[in-house]
């Protein structure tokens, strides 16, 4: 029952994946060119920029090359954390730059994907549990942080899971809307088969038989005869056609019928 509260995630068609997969893929290479100028111009030397960069320039190429869709997502999400993640190094652990991990965290929601989006907050908060403990001074700048790391870590995660709820909430939202117009849709349709159902049946029934009852009325006998043989034939031409020639257990116009075999329970 508790599973009913949750979003079911993974519902994008591959249409819808590959568009939000390469404007993520778009915003990674961005990420990467954004974050060496940020790096230089904070001094940072060349050398040290680009090691901080190249799990995320891997990242980005396992995203754009690796067969798996799914892989291909956990890639891209790996990267935009790192990136967030390196974000905070360069500018030295300044608190506004952890505005990133949250971003990013709602970008990867755009997958409508559990595996991608559960790693985004795994990453959050080993990230803040792990080196923002171990090396307060390479995540926090904030003297009450470095002092008290588990602390801010904790109030981080808390943030990091009060956005992942919000955004399992709209996915489930999406999901609901989605649901309701496939059932519009599928009662849209049989509503038109059962239209056009009902306009063969008087095209080709009904409007002879309505000929065949007037002429009986002014006592035309020939012509109603007329009137219901066609209305027979082309009766069974259409039960025929609904059977798809099947006339083991039905045969049109019969005056006996077998039993239509049913499934066994």
């Amino acid at each position: 029952m508790l599973a009913g509260w949750f979003p079911r995630g993974n519902q994008s068609n591959n249409a819808t994946w590959s568009r939000r997969h390469r404007s993520i893929l778009w915003l990674l290479a961005a990420h990467v060119l954004g974050l060496a100028a940020f790096g230089l111009v904070r001094g940072f030397a060349l050398g040290l920029v680009a090691l901080d960069l190249a799990p995320i320039v891997a990242a980005l190429l396992l995203a754009r090359y690796l067969p798996s869709r799914t892989f291909r997502s956990m890639s891209a999400t790996l990267g935009l954390m790192m990136c967030s993640a390196v974000m905070v190094h360069l500018s030295g652990g300044s608190i506004e730059a952890h505005f990133h991990f949250f971003v990013m965290v709602g970008v990867v929601a755009g997958y409508h994907s559990w595996l991608p989006f559960a790693l985004a907050v795994g990453f959050v908060l080993v990230h803040h549990t792990t080196v923002g403990v171990l090396v307060p001074e390479a995540v926090y700048n904030d003297g009450a942080a470095i002092r008290r790391p588990w602390l801010w870590a904790l109030i981080h995660a808390g943030f990091i899971l009060a956005s992942a709820i919000v955004s399992l909430q709209l996915w489930k939202q999406i999901e609901a809307e989605q649901a309701e117009a496939a059932r519009r849709a599928a009662a849209e349709r049989e509503h038109l088969v059962r239209l056009q159902g009902a306009a063969t049946i008087n095209d080709t029934i009904v409007q002879d038989l309505v000929a065949a009852r007037y002429a009986l009325e002014f006592n035309d006998q020939e012509f109603a005869r007329e009137a219901l043989d066609v209305s027979l034939t082309r009766a069974q031409q259409l039960v025929s056609s609904l059977i798809e020639g099947d006339d083991e257990f039905l045969r049109p116009g019969g005056l006996r019928r077998l039993a239509i075999p049913t499934e066994s329970p």
